[in-house]
C-alpha cells in the first residue's frame, strides 16, 4: 500500500524483489484454485502502472547493501516477508522457479 501511496504522490519508488516475479507468499504460498494467479498479476500489474519500478533478481546485503541503497534514494523503506514453509514442495516449487529464471 505505502508503493501505491508514494508513487501516486510523485515519489519515484523502486522495488527490490529476490524472486523472479513479485507476490511472495500470494504467489508462491497460496494454491492457484485459492488464488489464481492471473487475478494476482492484475493487481501488480495495476501497481506497476503507478510508475512502481521493480529490480528482479537482487537480495539486499548480497547484491546490493544498505548503504549503496541510502546513497542512490533519498529515503529507504525495507519490509521484508516472514516464511516459514512448512511443506516442502513450495520450497522446492520456489527454489526451482527461482533457479530457471536466473540461468537463462
Amino acid at each position: 500500500m505505502q508503493l501505491i501511496i508514494c508513487s501516486l504522490m510523485g515519489h519515484q519508488t523502486t522495488v527490490y524483489e529476490m524472486l523472479p516475479k513479485l507476490g511472495g507468499m500470494l504467489r508462491y504460498g497460496i494454491p492457484n484454485y485459492r488464488l489464481p494467479k492471473e487475478r494476482l498479476d492484475e493487481d501488480i500489474n495495476a501497481i506497476l502502472k503507478t510508475g512502481v519500478e521493480v529490480k528482479y533478481g537482487l537480495k539486499i546485503g548480497e547484491d546490493i547493501t544498505i548503504q549503496q541503497l541510502r546513497s542512490e534514494y533519498d529515503a529507504v523503506l525495507i519490509t521484508i516477508e516472514q516464511v516459514q514453509i512448512r511443506n516442502l514442495d513450495w520450497k522446492a516449487k520456489m527454489q526451482t522457479e527461482s533457479s530457471q529464471q536466473y540461468s537463462s
